[in-house]
């Protein structure tokens, strides 16, 4: 049971906002917002809404004006939600990973990213550096100089944001106990960190 309550688009001083968010989400996926449901996540931070505001925008920022591949991004996503044993995340994401044209092969392969051949040597790079910070909060020297292979020193940074924003997402998703989409999967058991 989540430790705030979940804020609606009627709710005073928030409602504006989540309105607006919900319009946004339904425009990222070509739905209309009075069909959109905002997530759990959004509307207990809507409690704040200059945090909403922010989270928002970060990723806005995220998803709309780095130079990552979308796949990519999902891929990273994923594994910081099976380190960081994240049901939300791994449950918002499976399907956002499905849409942007991951195939299920490459998901399925996420915890064994080292020696599947289902990554290409450019994810693997990018999937192993995430699974550091999200585990150690840093990144050994190999892995960034394996990210640098294959990627600008820009997408190395968008890279680190990314995965740091997601675990952030982690500890606020675990310490305000949001609750799971109804929908949504779960982590399969089998994923260990």
């Amino acid at each position: 049971m989540a430790r705030v309550s979940y804020l609606d688009t009627d709710d005073p001083g928030a409602g504006e906002l989540l309105a607006a968010t919900a319009k946004r989400i339904a425009d990222a996926a070509g739905s209309t917002a009075k069909d959109t449901k905002v997530p759990n996540l959004l509307r207990a931070l809507a409690h704040s809404p200059r945090l909403l505001d922010v989270q928002t925008q970060m990723g806005d920022a995220i998803f709309n004006t780095t130079e990552l591949d979308r796949r990519l991004q999902e891929l990273v996503i994923l594994r910081v939600a099976q380190v960081r044993r994240s049901d939300y995340e791994w449950g918002r994401h499976v399907g956002m990973a499905k849409f942007a044209g991951v195939p299920d092969e490459k998901v399925a392969a996420l915890e064994r990213w080292r020696e599947t051949p289902e990554l290409t040597d450019a994810e693997r790079a990018a999937v192993g550096l995430a699974e550091s910070l999200a585990r150690d909060g840093d990144a050994p020297q190999d892995a960034v100089d394996a990210v640098l292979e294959h990627f600008s020193e820009r997408q190395l940074v968008e890279l680190t944001m990314l995965t740091a924003s997601y675990v952030m997402l982690s500890i606020v998703l675990r310490a305000l106990r949001i609750d799971q989409e109804p929908n949504d999967p779960r982590l399969p058991v089998s994923v260990g960190s």
